[in-house]
């Protein structure tokens, strides 16, 4: 009878978690910040070591700029460090401006063979200032996508960062205005 107890006590605690999960994330679709980080906060508290709400609170804070808070919260993680962690984890440094702890997280825990890691490591690249290899990486995602309108960005920017400010206009001129690349 104690097992049956405490079988239903995980299971109402599971879904109490995926109902805190499902209201963040309608808070952030809304933009009520303040509203989401209680129901994170409330995820993350009953988690049992899960990483799932942990991720998805520090997308949130890096969505934010709060990039700090969100490598706090993601050094929390010990175990079941699936790729939505470790793509997490390698924003927050992007963020951070930590590209090297960034490169180190990307050769070491994701396969390169996913357009968003491709992607991941193109950022890194600019970031570290390796303007030509950048530029590469954006053109191959480019060659795979012609409509791919955050490497267009991306290339943009380093034709920008290589003073060919006239190519870079033109790139720039392409993305749709109503994209998520000027976000």
């Amino acid at each position: 009878f104690a097992v049956t107890l405490i079988a239903c006590g995980e299971a109402e605690k599971k879904q109490s978690n995926a109902n805190h999960l499902a209201r963040a994330k309608a808070y952030v679709e809304q933009g009520q910040y303040k509203a989401a980080t209680i129901e994170y906060k409330n995820a993350v508290k009953n988690s049992n070591g899960d990483s799932l709400p942990i991720v998805q609170y520090a997308q949130m804070l890096n969505k934010l700029g709060q990039y700090s808070p969100a490598l706090d919260l993601l050094e929390q993680v010990t175990s079941n460090k699936d790729q939505a962690y470790y793509v997490a984890l390698v924003k927050t440094y992007q963020g951070m401006q930590k590209y090297i702890s960034a490169d180190q997280v990307l050769s070491d825990n994701l396969a390169h063979d996913d357009v968003s890691v491709e992607m991941l490591k193109a950022h890194n690249l600019l970031g570290l200032g390796d303007i030509d290899k950048a530029a590469g990486a954006y053109q191959s995602l480019l060659t795979s996508d012609a409509g791919n309108d955050e490497a267009l960005l991306g290339k943009a920017t380093t034709l920008v960062r290589s003073n060919d400010f006239t190519k870079g206009a033109e790139l720039l001129n392409n993305i749709k205005k109503d994209d998520m690349a000027y976000v």
